[in-house]
This record gives C-alpha cells, sequence and structure tokens, in this order.
C-alpha cells in the first residue's frame, strides 16, 4: 500500500476509532516506518521478490500481534 491507497481508506473511515485503526503494514517492522510497498508490476521478478520479502517480514509480525503464542516455522521458510 502507498501513500495514496492509505489516504483512501482513511476517507472510508467513519470516525477518529476506525481511522487509528489504519497503519501502513511496513509500519510494522522496525527501521520501515512510513515505508511503501512498492507496486512490482514493471520491476521485472527482483521487484517481485522484494515486495515478497517484504510482505513476508511484515506479515510475520503481525501475526505475532495478533496471536503472540510460539509457532513452529513452517517447512521451507529459513
Amino acid at each position: 500500500m502507498d501513500s495514496s491507497n492509505y489516504e483512501d481508506i482513511l476517507s472510508l473511515a467513519r470516525d477518529d476509532e476506525e481511522r487509528s485503526r489504519v497503519r501502513m503494514i511496513m509500519d510494522l517492522v522496525a527501521g520501515h516506518e512510513n515505508e511503501s510497498v512498492p507496486d512490482p508490476y514493471f520491476g521485472g521478478p527482483m521487484q517481485f521478490q522484494r515486495v515478497f520479502d517484504m510482505l513476508d517480514e511484515a506479515t510475520d509480525v503481525f501475526l505475532k500481534e495478533i496471536d503472540p503464542s510460539p509457532t513452529p516455522p513452517l517447512e521451507g521458510r529459513g
């Protein structure tokens, strides 16, 4: 999501409580706050891999936020 998408979503919120729940996904990753996830479409395979890696890291943090119990790693992930 880029800042334009972020603003579009905020405009749909009905109140401050809903707006406070909207975050950029990379804000979850220390050192990557306010970083947009780029559109990989025109960037070729390396850009798709970069976006995958960014989202993989951010979703790991997100899942720990919503369920902090330890989980075993999935096979094939390092």
